[in-house]
Order: C-alpha cells, then sequence, then structure tokens
C-alpha cells in the first residue's frame, strides 16, 4: 500500500506592492514597505556577502515588535531562497518577491 500525501494548491498571489522609503547604495542599506492583503508591514534591509553566489540581504521586520528577521538569496541560477515560512512552503515569499521586483526596476 503506497501513501501519498495530499497537500494544497498554492494560494492565489495577493495583489501586492511594494516602495522604497530610503535607500543608501554606499552602504547597501534602506527601509522599505511590503503591502497586501489590506496590510502594511515595514523592513530595514541590508546587502550581504553571499559565498555561494548571487544577492544576499538580511530583512528586519520593524512594523511590530517583536521583529522577525529573514536571510534572503537572490540566486544567479533562479532558485532563490528565503528563511521565511512561507517560502519553506510554497518556494516563494513576499520578500524575495519585493526584492526582484526592486532589483528589477533598478532601486537597489
Amino acid at each position: 500500500m503506497t501513501a501519498t500525501l495530499d497537500f494544497p494548491p498554492a494560494p492565489v498571489k495577493p495583489n501586492r506592492h511594494v516602495r522604497l522609503k530610503c535607500w543608501n547604495a554606499s552602504t547597501g542599506t534602506g527601509v522599505l514597505e511590503i503591502s497586501d492583503k489590506g496590510k502594511t508591514d515595514t523592513y530595514a534591509i541590508e546587502s550581504a556577502e553571499s559565498e555561494i553566489g548571487g544577492q544576499a540581504w538580511h530583512m528586519l521586520k520593524i512594523s511590530e515588535v517583536g521583529c522577525d528577521v529573514y536571510g534572503v538569496l537572490l540566486a544567479d541560477d533562479g532558485f532563490h531562497q528565503c528563511g521565511c515560512m512561507a517560502h519553506s512552503r510554497w518556494q516563494t515569499c513576499r520578500h524575495v518577491s519585493a526584492l526582484l521586483a526592486l532589483r528589477q526596476r533598478g532601486k537597489i
């Protein structure tokens, strides 16, 4: 007898917006806002060295007490990584999406 695991499908992406509030290119630090589902979260971001290639980031949620910190890797091969639970489950998340959008616009 073979057991199969049935997982629900990935959720539909919400209408999400990202806004870079400030950016210091010389230090690689800034503040961004991610808005979706009627809620806005603010993050302090800092670029970091990556030993495996790509572009590494630290994201510190500063919009709530008890801050969450996420490590994000925008990988050269497209297999991006994030330390959040959503990325662990769905292999995509708001943190990766926000940084990719800002990078595509040339903001970071």
